[in-house]
């Protein structure tokens, strides 16, 4: 059966693989806590079926590593390939 979608997310969809995907960003990388937390939805969408590559799509920045749009761009088109 197919996983439930994750919570407010929204759907990247493959229409060639008839697939959906979901992106969730994680913005706050520098903080501790707030990794901790990161680290365990991760681990909660992994126990729901949503894998990375699969079915979720994560982005990370913090610090001085801000968010890359373009790097996004190419994960999406990498999946969908």
């Amino acid at each position: 059966s197919m996983p439930m979608a994750p919570p407010r997310l929204p759907p990247v969809l493959d229409t060639v693989r008839r697939r959906t995907m979901y992106h969730e960003h994680f913005g706050l990388m520098d903080d501790e806590e707030y990794r901790v937390g990161c680290i365990r939805k991760i681990r909660s969408y992994n126990d729901a079926g949503l894998w990375s590559g699969e079915t979720m799509i994560y982005t990370f920045e913090g610090g001085e590593v801000p968010f890359d749009q373009e790097e996004l761009e190419r994960m999406i088109e990498k999946y969908f390939r």
